[in-house]
């Protein structure tokens, strides 16, 4: 779990949602940001219903033939009886070792070309697991926003920008980062989702930029 309050540097008001495994709560001095990796917070019953999240897009074209050859090859291991969950896990961590050039060469790939080419960095990441999960038939998107990233000289760490994957489980977004070794951390900030869709795409990506450079976070509490 993890604590913070949000600010904009230039005291613009903050519009930050609560989705996945945070809670967002307006307050006098700024956002107070919950975060609980294990209680994840429901979807609306709009987006439970939305078939957006389960269908093949450009980007997210998981009805291409290898990304579903890649999603039952992420989970044949797992023993009869196994969850949604557990389903969601294995292709999370299928992704996290698939991807085994992990650099910022890469200017925002299709799933399916990300699935050829086995190299990107947190959107490629976000958008093959997502892919996977809709072959799958688990509704996905990707979350937008900053991961903690820890400094290993100085101690201090600061929170860069990031995407990841969040599946529709039994009514709950759960939050998916194929780029770390674990399922998620609590370190991160969502400012906002996109269901990788043709016609929303680029207004989605276009909202982050302008929070982009002008958040400000401070550490409240943490447990792990």
């Amino acid at each position: 779990t993890l604590s913070m309050r949000l600010r904009t540097k230039d005291g613009t008001l903050l519009d930050i949602p609560t989705i996945g495994a945070q809670r967002a709560t307006a307050k006098p001095d700024g956002v107070l940001l919950e975060v609980d990796i294990d209680d994840p917070h429901p979807a609306t019953p709009a987006e439970q219903t939305d078939a957006t999240y389960t269908t093949a897009t450009a980007m997210c074209d998981s009805s291409d033939l290898l990304i579903r050859q890649l999603a039952e090859r992420a989970t044949r291991r797992l023993q009869a009886g196994a969850t949604t969950v557990d389903r969601a896990e294995a292709m999370r961590s299928f992704v996290y070792n698939f991807v085994d050039a992990k650099d910022l060469g890469t200017g925002f790939a299709s799933a399916s070309s990300t699935a050829v080419n086995r190299k990107g960095d947190c959107s490629e990441h976000s958008v093959l697991l997502c892919a996977l999960l809709r072959a799958d038939g688990i509704p996905s998107r990707a979350a937008i926003g900053m991961v903690y990233i820890p400094d290993l000289i100085d101690k201090t760490g600061r929170f860069g920008w990031h995407m990841w994957s969040q599946a529709l489980i039994d009514g709950k977004w759960m939050d998916l980062d194929a780029t770390l070794p674990v399922r998620f951390s609590a370190g991160h900030i969502a400012t906002g989702t996109t269901a990788l869709s043709d016609a929303s795409l680029g207004g989605d990506m276009a909202a982050m930029m302008g929070i982009m450079g002008n958040l400000e976070v401070e550490i409240l509490d943490s447990a792990p």
